[in-house]
């Protein structure tokens, strides 16, 4: 029986889904944005400011080059991005960070 058990449940598995990364920019709506201004490291909050709407696909890399702080960051298009390409409110924090600098 526990056999059969454990042969049901990997069987099963091959068929659910693993489920979406978060980070993921395939899986929704996002705009790039160039960040400008300040030295903001990865997971901090941007300032509305200091993001520069550049495009809704990948722009490239042109400008950005080190590790450790944002360049070209992501944002949510349908949760962070207001219609004039803004970022909404005061701040938001970056859905990933394709792109970063020195």
């Amino acid at each position: 029986m526990g056999i059969l058990a454990i042969v049901l449940a990997i069987g099963f598995s091959a068929f659910t889904s693993t489920g979406s990364k978060s980070h993921d920019t395939k899986k929704f709506n996002v705009k790039y944005f160039r960040i400008i201004n300040h030295d903001y490291l990865e997971g901090q909050a941007v300032l509305k400011a200091d993001a520069e709407y550049l495009s809704d696909t990948d722009p490239g890399s042109s400008g950005c080059s080190g590790s450790n702080k944002q360049c070209i960051s992501t944002f949510d298009a349908s949760t962070q991005v207001d219609s004039n390409n803004e970022l909404m409110g005061t701040s938001q924090v970056p859905t990933s960070y394709p792109y970063k600098k020195s």
